[in-house]
């Protein structure tokens, strides 16, 4: 990761799935980069885990890359995005229902903050309800 300037980024996660509630809280060193008015936030997760936050007008898109596993995720307030989550053992079809999307950004500071609600579904059945939290600062 070299491009863009180095923050220190605060990442919080709640997600429920089975009835089974797990929170998650966990500091990492990154990378927040701007172009053509598209806002990128990118740290590794672990050494073969790559998550990348992309912020635009049209929402926020979400990738993580781990080993063979891909996922691309879009959140925004019109609320459905069809994906495919990409395992070793083939394409498993999802859709993204977003139920709360924000973020905030202060160019001066190079400091910002967002907030997605949203649940997974395979079919008609939900995978799980999320929740993210992430703060970030140069």
């Amino acid at each position: 990761m070299k491009n863009g300037i180095p923050v220190k980024i605060d990442v919080r996660t709640r997600q429920v799935q089975a009835g089974e509630k797990k929170d998650y809280s966990q500091g990492f060193e990154g990378r927040l980069s701007v172009k053509n008015q598209t806002l990128y936030l990118r740290y590794d997760e672990s050494s073969e885990t790559r998550v990348t936050f992309k912020i635009s007008e049209d929402g926020i898109d979400l990738s993580r890359k781990s080993g063979q596993m891909r996922l691309k995720l879009h959140f925004n307030e019109d609320g459905k995005f069809e994906t495919s989550y990409l395992t070793p053992y083939g394409a498993v079809e999802m859709t993204c229902r977003t139920d709360n999307c924000g973020f905030d950004y202060d160019e001066k500071a190079q400091c910002g903050s967002l907030a997605v609600d949203y649940r997974l579904f395979t079919g008609d059945e939900i995978l799980g309800e999320y929740k993210i939290r992430l703060q970030f600062a140069a």
